[in-house]
């Protein structure tokens, strides 16, 4: 078994739109309202279920709706179809209701054909299957005993109908974190490619299965977990132009004596003043 915590994926807390930022805010703000306000902040976070960093920092309230997007292994590791090969002993985890992981467009590669141990042939490409991830599953049964929703976050997801254009706007409630929006997306109103979905499907009925049958799983309800693809919208503001400054006009040397001529003029001599 492996000792790890949770920590925040971006390690500068300026790149960080975690929402958690936001929550620390608005409890600090009621905190600071009365006395009554800071009992109830004080029990709401001191009350058990509440997920926590590593380093004791708070994410969300027990209750709460969050969801928490994980990153549980390299990127390299991850983009594989490997059975999951650490044990991670990470308080938290268990904690955890709802969870969304980033869907890699690696999992549909297509491995070349292999030989075959019975006939000592490459068979043809036509029994290639794509390299989905047996880790993801055997995670979730494993470490998170708790869950209730699953997403990917395919960020290649878009719109059918432009933004405005009626229908497109009566979408899933939205999810803002920082300058990034996330909708659970559905086939009727959302571009998205047959194999995400076919790979959404192949998760869950794998992750049922497994949890069912295999020692290792926690998960004792896999039937009720729902499974659902997040699409990511990002709010990107035009760059501020800059205006340059401009550089000082170049004069000739014709012109330099032309303008000294017709600025400056001789000094005028006054009439002094007669005595008698």
């Amino acid at each position: 078994m492996q000792e790890t915590r949770l920590v925040p994926i971006a390690p500068d807390k300026r790149s960080d739109i975690s929402s958690y930022h936001n929550l620390h805010q608005q409890l600090r703000t009621l905190a600071g309202t009365c006395r009554e306000s800071r009992a109830v902040v004080n029990s709401a976070v001191s009350r058990p279920g509440a997920l926590r960093l590593g380093n004791g920092s708070l994410l969300s309230i027990a209750g709460s709706s969050d969801i928490v997007f994980l990153e549980y292994s390299p990127p390299d590791f991850y983009g594989s179809g490997c059975n999951l090969a650490i044990d991670p002993d990470c308080p938290g985890l268990d904690l955890i209701r709802r969870v969304a992981v980033r869907y890699c467009p690696s999992w549909h590669r297509e491995t070349a054909p292999s030989v075959c141990p019975f006939c000592r042939q490459a068979h043809s490409a036509t029994s290639c299957r794509p390299d989905f991830p047996t880790h993801l599953y055997q995670f979730l049964a494993r470490h998170l005993p708790r869950l209730e929703d699953f997403y990917f976050v395919d960020y290649f997801v878009l719109r059918k109908h432009p933004k405005g254009a009626g229908k497109a706007d009566a979408l899933s409630p939205a999810i803002r974190c920082g300058n990034q929006t996330f909708y659970e997306a559905n086939p009727d109103e959302w571009d998205i490619k047959p194999h995400v979905l076919v790979l959404r499907s192949w998760l869950e009925d794998r992750f049922v299965r497994y949890a069912k049958m295999s020692r290792l799983a926690r998960h004792r309800d896999p039937d009720k977990v729902r499974f659902g693809i997040l699409a990511c919208e990002h709010a990107i503001e035009p760059p501020i132009s800059v205006q340059s400054k401009s550089k000082p006009k170049q004069i000739t040397a014709a012109e330099y004596d032309s303008q000294t001529k017709a600025t400056v003029r001789p000094p005028t001599h006054q009439q002094q003043p007669q005595t008698t």
